[in-house]
């Protein structure tokens, strides 16, 4: 699987505002590339949870709710960009 970097960032940005994570005193954040990342391996390979989690070494629910909610972000992030420019026209 590749993406072109440029693609891939277009995606990080897009999605930012949606997925931002801070550090926390009881641990640290998941990069908002890594979480790109994550989703875009799953939803391109098509291969199981517990699979994209060991590769990443996350939690199995960790993947799920990355994945969810990366999927959440790209919906608000297009619905967004396509109603501004349907006001547009």
């Amino acid at each position: 699987m590749r993406i072109e970097q440029t693609n891939f960032m277009s995606i990080c940005s897009s999605v930012a505002p949606y997925m931002q994570r801070v550090d926390t005193r009881m641990r640290h954040h998941i990069s908002l590339e890594t979480r790109v990342a994550i989703a875009i391996s799953r939803l391109a390979t098509g291969h199981g949870m517990q699979m994209i989690a060991d590769l990443y070494k996350i939690g199995l629910s960790t993947s799920q709710k990355i994945i969810l909610e990366f999927l959440g972000a790209m919906k608000k992030s297009l619905k967004k960009k396509y109603q501004n420019s349907r006001q547009v026209q």
